[in-house]
């Protein structure tokens, strides 16, 4: 059953994080104790795509700890976005995970990739592909991870470019390639942005920026004979395994630092050639 305002009542509630230039889509809503948030859909196109996504994620189980959507929004009868859970005092990967604040210990951040690792998993064990995978999707404080964002997704079998896609680069015929969404590429995804996120370098604009991109970071990972073996599964594998199975090899806080170091020189050089 859709939460539904009068329109007086909506536009009494703030925008949430409100950018100049830019229209926020994010409302809170208290409920007793518990905190939720309103997301609205793309107002330039009604937001169709998004509505019917929507729609068929309710009808699925919801997955726990995930901002799934939980309920319809609407205004006067019109359903304008979704409710999901308001992480309040999180932070996206992309921002803990290459400075030193907030602080969030080795074990913290371990059980806050098992955490998105596990809604990944639940989220295509209900037959979805998120296609859009970041750091700014995966969230972590003091109680974990969370994978948000889900209104982009859709069902496996559709065929879409990913939102954010891996390029790769045919030496011999000098053309470029661009998967298709998919599972297998949801999972090289959050791979690659946990092990960002636990070696605190940054691998997601090089990974979008970068044409040769799958190419040039599996390379800069040649700092670590096992991070090498990673990186050839991860961005070359036909079915990249979930990060569950990588997590054994950043159980060193300051092992892991120190890779992450080496690997943001060689992906600099590799940008500032790219650029000259």
């Amino acid at each position: 059953m859709a939460l539904n305002f009068t329109k007086e009542m909506y536009e009494k509630a703030p925008y949430l994080s409100q950018e100049e230039g830019k229209h926020s889509r994010w409302k809170a809503y208290l409920k007793g104790t518990d905190k939720y948030l309103i997301k609205e859909f793309v107002r330039t196109d009604d937001g169709v795509e998004a509505k019917a996504q929507v729609s068929r994620l309710l009808a699925n189980p919801a997955v726990t700890g995930a901002g799934y959507p939980l309920d319809w929004v609407s205004v006067d009868g019109e359903m304008i976005g979704y409710l999901c859970s308001w992480f309040q005092n999180a932070y996206s990967f992309a921002y803990a995970g290459t400075t030193n604040l907030p602080a969030f210990t080795l074990a913290e951040k371990q059980q806050a990739v098992l955490d998105t690792t596990a809604q990944l998993k639940a989220f295509h064990q209900n037959g979805f592909i998120v296609g859009d995978v970041r750091g700014s999707n995966h969230l972590i404080d003091k109680t974990g991870g969370h994978l948000i964002d889900f209104e982009d997704s859709f069902v496996v079998g559709d065929e879409k470019i990913c939102n954010a896609p891996f390029y790769f680069y045919h030496e011999e015929n000098k053309t470029l390639a661009i998967n298709l969404a998919t599972q297998e590429e949801d999972c090289r995804k959050q791979n690659l942005i946990h092990i960002g996120f636990l070696l605190g370098v940054e691998l997601e604009y090089p990974m979008y920026a970068l044409r040769e991109n799958a190419l040039l970071l599996s390379d800069a990972f040649g700092v670590d004979k096992a991070l090498q073996a990673i990186a050839q599964e991860i961005f070359f594998g036909e079915h990249p395994p979930y990060f569950d199975a990588y997590l054994p090899f950043f159980q060193d806080e300051e092992k892991n630092q120190y890779e992450g170091k080496k690997i943001h020189k060689k992906i600099q050089k590799e940008l500032i050639k790219w650029y000259q």
